[in-house]
C-alpha cells in the first residue's frame, strides 16, 4: 500500500462518521448511524432504533461533547444550533452496556500486541473514561479489532473504543484514537504491556519478546475507600493512583498539559 493510501486509511479511522461508513461497508459491527446534515438518514435511524440517540462530533475523544438526544424536538433544536457545522456531527443509538477499550500496536494491519479493558455496565449519560475496569482476554473483541485493523492496514498505536450491549452482548466498534492513550501507565502496571518500549524497539527494528497481557482489576478511589471502611480486601494498589505517587513531578506536568489542552478546546 502506498504512503498516500495509508494516510487516507488513518484519516478514515480517526473520523467517527467515515469510520462508521467504512465498517458498515466491510461488514464489521458498528452501531447504525446518521449524519446530522442528512434528514433521510436521520429518519431511517429514528424509525429503526427510536430515541434516545447520541450526538457525537466526528473528531473528538474521551467522550467529550457527546450529547444524549431524548426526542425529535431536542434534535430539531440541535440542528438549528449547529446549522453551519452539521457535517461534523453524527447520530448513533444510545446503547446500555459495557465500555470496552482495546489498545494495540499494529504493523501493516497485523496486531503485534494488545490489551483489553472493560467497564461495568453503564446506563447513564457519563461518556468519559472509567476508573473501574477489568483487564481480561476476549477472543471476540480481538477478532473484531483484528478484522478492522487488517482492512485499514494500520501501522503504529491505536486506542479502539467499543461497547458491549448489555442485553444482546453484541459488540460494536465506536471509534479509533490514533495516538497513545491516557492509561498507558496502567496498561503496563496492571496488564504488563509496555507499549512505548515495544513501539520504540519495533521502530528501531530491534528484537523484542512480546509479552501476553495479564488479567487484572482496577477500582475507583470510591470503591477503595468503601472497601476500607467495611474492612474489605481491596488495596490502594488496585487503584490507578499508586504509580502517580511514585513520580509526582511527572504527574504534575501531565495534569498541567491536560489543563492547557482543555483550555484550548473549550
Amino acid at each position: 500500500m502506498s504512503l498516500r493510501n495509508k494516510k487516507s486509511n488513518f484519516d478514515i479511522g480517526i473520523h467517527k462518521l467515515n469510520l462508521a461508513k467504512f465498517l458498515t461497508e466491510k461488514g464489521i459491527p458498528c452501531p447504525p448511524f446518521a449524519s446530522l446534515d442528512n434528514t433521510d438518514e436521520q429518519e431511517n435511524l429514528i424509525n429503526k432504533v427510536g430515541f434516545p440517540l447520541l450526538l457525537k462530533p466526528v473528531r473528538m475523544a474521551s467522550g467529550r461533547m457527546i450529547q444524549k438526544v431524548h426526542d425529535q424536538q431536542s434534535l430539531n433544536n440541535i440542528i438549528v444550533e449547529h446549522q453551519d457545522n452539521l457535517a461534523n456531527f453524527l447520530l448513533q443509538p444510545f446503547i446500555i452496556g459495557n465500555d470496552i477499550t482495546c489498545n494495540v500496536i499494529c504493523k501493516n494491519g497485523e496486531i503485534i500486541c494488545h490489551t483489553i479493558k472493560e467497564s461495568p455496565v453503564k446506563t447513564g449519560s457519563n461518556f468519559s473514561s472509567n476508573d473501574t475496569l477489568c483487564y481480561h482476554h476476549d477472543k471476540e473483541v480481538i477478532s473484531i479489532v483484528s478484522r478492522m485493523m487488517k482492512e485499514l492496514e494500520w501501522n503504529g498505536v491505536a486506542c479502539i473504543d467499543m461497547r458491549r450491549n448489555a442485553q444482546t452482548k453484541q459488540i460494536y466498534i465506536l471509534e479509533i484514537n490514533g495516538r497513545f492513550w491516557a492509561s498507558v501507565l496502567p496498561s503496563f502496571v496492571k496488564a504488563g504491556i509496555n507499549f512505548p518500549l515495544i513501539l520504540l524497539k519495533l521502530s528501531l527494528e530491534e528484537e523484542i519478546e512480546i509479552p501476553k497481557f495479564k488479567p487484572a482489576i482496577q477500582v475507583s478511589l470510591k470503591e477503595y475507600f468503601q472497601s476500607l471502611i467495611k474492612f474489605g480486601n481491596l488495596k490502594f494498589s488496585d487503584t490507578k493512583y499508586k504509580s502517580y505517587l511514585l513520580d509526582p513531578i511527572a504527574r504534575f506536568f501531565q495534569m498541567a498539559g491536560f489543563v492547557s489542552y482543555y483550555s484550548l478546546i473549550c
